[in-house]
């Protein structure tokens, strides 16, 4: 169920540092004492690699949040007695510096752990303190209002379903027409699936042909999967922003709806974090681990290997690298499969210097992108990206994450890079050698017709011989173009009783040696599935 924002009401001074303290776990403890100021963060930082400004330094940032632990008192001075400093007061200045700091001056990449000796992990520092920044109402509007609205509606950009549904079933039908084949599906709300496919709204609103590319994919290897038409959103700001809770409501959206749909594997489209926040955040956040979540680019690189699908690398031959998502590559340990992914759709792949965990983070993530204040540092401090992909010579660069594919796309233009900034799926279903579409099957499981269109009698003939009924009688074909006549006057299935009376014949179900489905089967009647129940109780005069 979608919740309601609460009203904005300040915390005590108080409660901030009470809020920290919920916060301060062995690891966080055992980061803020084993820091040795040794400043080898500094050089794997981009913020103080394209500034050298002392207070981009990410073991700065980590000093200013372990000085608010100093200003709680009580119980967390015994526990950790090196803090000590009973001066608990928070001024609006040292609030401020926060915010600036730990929103505006990291984007919680992690590269700085990956670098440092001791492993301390700085973003989750940071996200300590965002989270009370958050609680004080001073997380920057843009990233609030995304996590608001997602809050409010089930998505972030606070599209209705039914504006999901129309574009979900418009990519269907430019899909079919592409291919030239009507099996081609997207299904929406398919119960028992084997994965529940989950998007980033602006795939669905702006970049809709990204839908198109994957279910492509999708459709080539032949996978079992589906669209929910309520909790459809991969992201998960909360994320961003440090609070728990709306990050649980969020999380438990999408797993709300794989339960409701009896599946337990989800599947994320190309979004670094929400992938991360499914797949590592959500069984801490709803306590379950009774689900599994796989990212797009690791069950395409298995259909690679599996030779579920097949790929014409000739259709690209234009130099190509790829980016790291931070969450999805340094954070989700994701590396070899994108590149294998690549490697086997383009004719010229090269990798940038350095990639893969140690690549460096372009600069839109941790929210970055939804807090326009700091706009142009996050541009500035991006030409260390811009330099890295230039030195490529690339003229596309791909990624699997869309906060990266923004950012970018910011970069390239900003930078003048004059490169084509695409997703990998993109690259991957130009390169699909599609099978040649199959002939749907003209009955289903059950023997009804999927197409009434195409019955004929030689098809009620044959329909009829696999009940073992003979020829047709001059009487059962009667029958048979009387409950044909009906169905298409009124698009229902008639009661034997009504065939019995409007005929004058004797009992159709015994006519026909069977229930009433064999006569529907027979004239070539499409499956009633749950709009009718055929049975004795309905039909008295059937044996």
């Amino acid at each position: 169920m979608v919740t309601e924002t609460k009203e904005l009401t300040k915390p005590t001074n108080q409660e901030m540092l009470d809020f920290l303290g919920t916060k301060l776990n062995r690891n966080l403890s055992m980061y803020f004492q084993s820091c040795q100021r040794c400043g080898i963060c500094a050089d794997n930082c981009h913020y103080y690699k394209a500034t050298n400004d002392p207070k981009m330094i990410p073991a700065y940032k980590a000093e200013l949040v372990r000085k608010l632990y100093k200003k709680r008192g009580g119980g967390l001075r015994n526990l950790v007695p090196w803090f000590g400093s009973k001066n608990g007061k928070l001024s609006d200045e040292e609030l401020g510096v926060l915010t600036d700091s730990v929103f505006g001056r990291c984007t919680m990449c992690r590269r700085c752990t990956i670098g440092c000796p001791m492993g301390i992990d700085v973003a989750m520092i940071m996200r300590a303190c965002r989270g009370m920044l958050t609680l004080n109402h001073m997380a920057p509007k843009g990233l609030q209002d995304t996590v608001d609205i997602h809050l409010k509606t089930g998505n972030n950009m606070g599209l209705e379903n039914e504006e999901f549904v129309a574009t979900v079933e418009w990519m269907e039908e430019e899909l079919q027409d592409d291919l030239g084949d009507s099996t081609a599906k997207i299904p929406i709300d398919k119960k028992g699936a084997k994965y529940l496919w989950v998007l980033n709204p602006r795939e669905v609103k702006y970049f809709p042909l990204l839908l198109k590319a994957q279910a492509k994919i999708f459709h080539a290897a032949g996978e079992d999967f589906t669209v929910s038409s309520r909790y459809w959103d991969v992201t998960n700001y909360a994320l961003f922003n440090g609070d728990d809770v709306a990050g649980r409501t969020i999380s438990g959206y999408v797993i709300e709806e794989a339960d409701r749909l009896g599946i337990n594997s989800v599947l994320c489209t190309e979004c670094g974090h929400g992938f991360r926040q499914l797949k590592q955040m959500a069984p801490i956040w709803l306590k379950r681990n009774d689900f599994t979540v796989k990212a797009f680019v690791e069950v395409v690189a298995d259909y690679i290997k599996r030779g579920r699908i097949k790929l014409d690398p000739t259709v690209n031959t234009e130099r190509v690298t790829y980016h790291d998502p931070c969450n999805q590559g340094r954070s989700g340990s994701f590396i070899d499969e994108p590149r294998y992914i690549l490697r086997a759709s383009v004719m010229d792949y090269v990798d940038t210097d350095p990639c893969g965990r140690d690549n460096w983070c372009c600069g839109g993530g941790g929210g970055a992108l939804t807090m326009s204040e700091f706009r142009n540092r996050r541009l500035d401090i991006a030409k260390v990206k811009a330099e890295q992909i230039r030195a490529t010579g690339a003229k596309i660069i791909a990624t699997s994450c869309h906060n990266c594919i923004d950012q970018l796309n910011e970069i390239n233009r900003h930078y003048e890079l004059g490169l084509k900034v695409v997703n990998t799926c993109e690259l991957t279903a130009d390169a699909l050698i599609m099978p040649p579409p199959k002939e749907p099957e003209l009955r289903d499981d059950e023997g009804y017709m999927n197409d009434p269109e195409k019955w004929d009698w030689e098809m009620a003939q044959t329909i009829a011989a696999g009940e073992r009924i003979g020829l047709l009688t001059e009487e059962q074909k009667r029958v048979i173009e009387y409950v044909r006549k009906y169905y298409h006057s009124n698009s229902d299935w008639p009661l034997p009783t009504r065939i019995k009376k409007d005929l004058g014949c004797s009992n159709p179900c015994r006519m026909f040696q069977g229930p009433p489905e064999t006569i529907f089967k027979i004239a070539g009647l499409p499956n009633p599935r749950d709009r009718s129940k055929w049975g004795t109780r309905h039909f008295e005069i059937c044996p």
